[in-house]
């Protein structure tokens, strides 16, 4: 019986490139789904599903209403959008700073979810200058350059409890809408296309003793709260502050 040599051949570099490439790939993938898992196992109750979207798709989001309503998203594209707030007289009375302290804090978390929102300073200056806001917003945006103007028309805003000057609980009702400001002929005038009512109670079922908190300590408190949830109409949230 005769023996012949057969000769097999020898992967050349691209093979053995490619071979190494893809069983490199296959572990990588693989230990990432370990990976995964672990995170998984270790995160308790419903964080443990949100970590795995997260890793999988990013981080999720809840759509603000005004994006819902109009299919505007603010983070996206050249939209410019100025805050501005009004008071009732007596409320401007007891609170003489409550206009400033809000278009501060919803513009600063704005700008903070890149949102392009219009200096604070320059809204409130405007507002010093013209007396505030009088009902009608075509004046300031005739002066302020912007495409859209968030208005917070506040009705009631309180931080002690009726009858109980001792004991901390906020509460605020305001109207809150949403103007397009156009160009028509060289004169711009602000359309709306946006409203939603306001309605915050904190805390909701016991107020606190004036003991365990001081009465501007509280009443901060309670403007950053406010400021959050009205700059959350217009920005999306993410779900996991809310778990």
């Amino acid at each position: 019986m005769e023996f012949h040599n057969v000769e097999v051949p020898l992967m050349d570099n691209t093979a053995r490139t490619c071979a190494a490439g893809s069983s490199r790939r296959e572990w990588m993938r693989t230990a990432l789904g370990f990976s995964v898992l672990a995170a998984i196992g270790s995160a308790p109750g419903c964080s443990l599903f949100v970590m795995a979207g997260k890793m999988v798709q990013g981080d999720p989001k809840h759509t603000c209403r005004f994006k819902a309503m109009t299919g505007i998203d603010l983070t996206k594209g050249k939209h410019k959008i100025m805050v501005v707030c009004s008071t009732p007289a007596d409320l401007k009375q007891e609170n003489s700073s409550l206009e400033y302290d809000l278009i501060d804090g919803i513009t600063r978390r704005m700008k903070r979810r890149k949102v392009d929102a219009v200096d604070p300073k320059k809204i409130t200056k405007w507002l010093d200058d013209h007396g505030g806001i009088d009902g009608d917003l075509t004046d300031i945006s005739q002066d302020i350059e912007t495409n859209y103007i968030a208005w917070v028309n506040v009705h009631r805003f309180q931080t002690t409890e009726d009858n109980a000057p001792r004991l901390h609980r906020g509460r605020m009702l305001a109207e809150v809408s949403a103007f397009e400001v156009q160009d028509l002929g060289g004169r711009k005038f602000p359309s709306q296309i946006f409203t939603t009512e306001f309605n915050s109670t904190y805390p909701e079922h016991q107020p606190i003793s004036e003991n365990g908190r001081s009465a501007l300590v509280f009443q901060k408190e309670y403007l950053d709260r406010v400021s959050e949830m009205l700059g959350e109409i217009f920005f999306d949230k993410s779900l996991n502050d809310t778990l």
